[in-house]
Formats: structure tokens, C-alpha cells, sequence
């Protein structure tokens, strides 16, 4: 028989130590309610809401589409406008669930805040009366619910939630007071990682403005001379990505790779955010994947105009799909990071890609583009000034994830009412 290579054990990034917890609930049926809970149908508690309408009569309403709604992370990462939509979307109120019903998987679940627009291959989702909405939002994020509408879809490539199944299955149903409770614990840890997101942003325009200070308005520098691109400072030169970062194709079969190595495809890659939040496991992966470093550069090639583009927070292997740019030095890291995360160079590489439907853009393509590079001391300063700020995202991130961890862990237990809230 042929060999087989041992997996590749890859450094992963250290786990946040989270409480204690008991082990996993038994099913629902097995467990005893306490008093004054009921076991009823979902359907008797949310009602399935359509209210389709014309993007065109809003086009500055807000609009979610699957591709705004995290990965099991029960938020937002970003949205549109209906200007940007040409399809019926449906009307959302503050309050109401939206559940993601193509790939339901994915536990694609917000709760809207707001009123927006939502995609139609979501289902908008109302409390009925004696029924908490917070508390709602929480029963179609029960991994539970999720599960079970997952494994009834129907459909193969592209799955969908079934809502004749959905509406009779059984949830336990806490009296009012108590959904308020149960509502308010897991809204605690959702808030602070929504207040984490929030300051990630705001550290990401900062490191933003310093690079477009430095590297494109180039403030404080007071002789330029003229080049192919205009004036720029003395003693730089015009060049490409390549003088500063090198394409790495360190492809892997997932039987290479020890099953708990994060992996990050497409789908967890967020939009134009610098904070990678969610990630799978190898073990997940079916085919080919390139392995990346903590310091690399994720940037997605399929449809680039998306702006997935992320630093590597950690080691891990990644989807074909995403390009793995390293530095070539320390001092060039966040320099190459701030090029590739610029609208300017995302525009040039989805204006390069090749394709109609599912275009893709290639290193080749990335490395045409041309800028102002200065002498590598000016670039180490700038990584000193800046690796404070994306240091502090990735604790940001390593929080948040410890806090969804302990969330979810909670969730199921609060639901089924084996563990109650005083």
C-alpha cells in the first residue's frame, strides 16, 4: 500500500479561556420543563412575515442580503442600499428575525434594529402576542432550530428551509417574564460584541487615514518631484506589489492537515473590514486549500469587487478562491496590506479579472497595479505606528469569539429551561 503523509499540524491561535460549563443538554423531548413552561410549535409563536415590494419606491432604505449577515455570528458585517438592487426585496421592521432559508447551515440570523430591506431568500420572521421578539430572535438562533431546518431542507446544491417543517416543530416556551430574562442574559454578550466590531472600525479608519496620509496624499513631506504616477517624494520610486510582497502557493490535501487548523474561505471573509471574525475547521474542507501565515494578507480573487480582503490574524488554510500575499520583510506588512485593502487597487483588480458571471482576478493582475514606494525605514516606521492598532483588532476578535463561544454554549441551556436565569 502506498504511504500516507501525517497531517500537518499548522500553529493556531491560542484559545481565550472561557467559564466552565457543564456538558452538552440532552435533547428537548428529554428534558423536563419547569413549571408554568409549555412545550408548543414554533409556528404558535413567530408568524412567517411578506411584505414584497419595489427596491425602486426606497432606494435609500437599507438593504441585507445574505452576504451582510455574518456566519454564525448573529451579526451584521455590512449592507446596501435597495438603490443597489433591481430584484423585489421584502420590508423589515425593528424587532422582527431575519433567518437566512438558502443554506440554512450557515445560521445566517439577525435581529433588524431598524427598518430595512431584506433579500427574499430570507425569511422575515414577527412575534405573536405573549411572545418576546428578543426571545424569538434567540429560538432561530438556537443551534438546535438550526440544525433541525438544515437537515430538512430541501434541495442539494442550494438547500433551502422549509417552513411547513419549521412551523411544527417543538420549542419549549417560557412564561413572558422569564423569555424577558433569558432575552436580556444572551443580549448582554451580543451587545459587547457588537461594541467590539464597532471599535474595530474605528481602529481600521484610523490605521486607514494614516496610510492614505502617508502613502498617497504624502503629508508632511516637503519636496516631491515628478514621476509616471506624478509627483512624488524625493528618493521614492514607481513601483509594483511584487517589490514588496510575493504570492504563496503552499497548496495542501485536506488529509495533510491536522482537522482543528482554522480554515477561512470566501464566505467568512467579511467586507470591507480588516477584522476576520469567523473561520472553520480543515477537518470541514473537501478539497485543495493553500496554507497561510499569521502577518499574510487574505484577499479574495473570486468577484473582487466584493473587498474581502483581510490580514491573517493566525495560521490556518484558506479556500483557491483567496490569493495568500506575504510580505516579503516585517516592515513591508501593513504597507502591502494597506494597498491591497485600498478601494483604488480593489477597483483596478476587479476592472483586470477575467470572467462574465463569476469574475476572477490573478497576482499577475494585483502586481500591475503601481505606486509611490519609499526607502524601507519610512515603511518601518509606519508598521510601528500602526501594528499597535490592528494588535489590538485581533484581541478585539479573540474576545468576541470567546464571548459567542460561551453564548452559544448558554443558549440551548436557557431555552430548554435546564438552567434557569434568577
Amino acid at each position: 500500500m502506498p504511504s500516507v503523509a501525517p497531517p500537518r499540524v499548522l500553529p493556531s491561535w491560542p484559545a481565550v479561556p472561557s467559564p466552565p460549563l457543564p456538558s452538552a443538554p440532552a435533547s428537548p423531548a428529554a428534558v423536563p420543563l419547569p413549571p408554568g413552561w409549555a412545550r408548543v410549535p414554533f409556528g404558535a409563536c413567530a408568524r412567517l412575515v411578506s411584505r414584497r415590494v419595489d427596491p425602486r419606491q426606497s432606494p435609500s432604505l437599507p438593504y441585507v442580503g445574505l452576504e451582510h449577515i455574518g456566519v454564525g455570528t448573529l451579526q451584521l458585517v455590512g449592507h446596501g442600499t435597495c438603490a443597489d438592487v433591481v430584484s423585489a426585496v421584502q420590508r423589515v421592521k425593528p424587532g422582527e428575525t431575519i433567518f437566512g432559508s438558502l443554506r440554512p447551515y450557515f445560521r445566517k440570523v439577525v435581529r433588524a434594529t431598524s427598518p430595512l430591506a431584506c433579500t427574499p431568500e430570507a425569511w422575515v420572521l414577527g412575534a405573536v402576542p405573549g411572545v418576546d421578539p428578543h426571545f424569538l430572535f434567540y429560538v432561530v438562533a438556537n443551534p438546535e432550530f438550526v440544525d433541525a431546518c438544515a437537515a430538512a431542507a430541501t434541495g442539494t446544491r442550494m438547500p433551502r428551509a422549509e417552513w411547513a417543517f419549521a412551523e411544527g416543530l417543538p420549542i419549549p416556551l417560557p412564561p413572558l417574564a422569564e423569555q424577558r430574562r433569558i432575552a436580556a442574559v444572551l443580549a448582554a454578550l451580543d451587545e459587547k460584541i457588537a461594541l467590539n466590531r464597532e471599535l474595530n472600525r474605528t481602529l481600521e479608519a484610523l490605521a486607514g487615514a494614516i496610510f492614505g496620509a502617508r502613502f498617497v496624499d504624502f503629508e508632511g513631506i516637503p519636496e516631491l518631484v515628478p514621476s509616471a504616477l506624478g509627483p512624488i517624494p524625493r528618493g521614492w520610486t514607481v513601483a509594483g506589489l511584487d517589490a514588496v510582497a510575493e504570492s504563496v502557493r503552499d497548496n495542501v490535501e485536506p488529509a495533510e492537515v491536522d482537522g482543528d487548523v482554522p480554515y477561512v474561505g470566501l464566505e467568512h471573509v467579511p467586507r470591507r473590514s480588516a477584522a476576520l471574525m469567523e473561520w472553520g475547521r480543515a477537518a470541514d474542507a473537501a478539497s485543495l486549500k493553500g496554507v497561510f501565515r499569521r502577518g499574510d494578507v487574505l484577499f479574495g480573487k473570486l468577484r473582487p469587487y466584493f473587498h474581502k480582503v483581510v490580514p491573517a490574524a493566525m495560521d490556518g488554510v484558506a479556500s483557491t478562491d483567496i490569493l495568500i500575499v506575504r510580505p516579503r520583510a516585517d516592515a513591508w506588512r501593513w504597507f502591502t496590506f494597506g494597498h491591497l485593502y485600498s478601494d483604488a487597487l480593489v477597483a483596478h483588480a476587479a476592472a483586470a479579472s477575467d470572467g462574465t458571471k463569476m469574475p476572477r482576478t490573478r497576482w499577475s493582475d494585483l502586481c500591475r497595479w503601481r505606486f509611490a514606494l519609499p526607502p524601507e525605514a519610512v515603511a518601518e516606521d509606519f508598521q510601528a505606528q500602526v501594528d499597535p492598532l490592528y494588535q489590538r483588532i485581533f484581541a478585539n476578535v479573540a474576545e468576541s469569539r470567546a464571548m459567542a463561544t460561551l453564548r452559544d454554549t448558554l443558549l440551548p441551556r436557557l431555552l430548554s429551561g435546564e438552567t434557569r436565569v434568577d
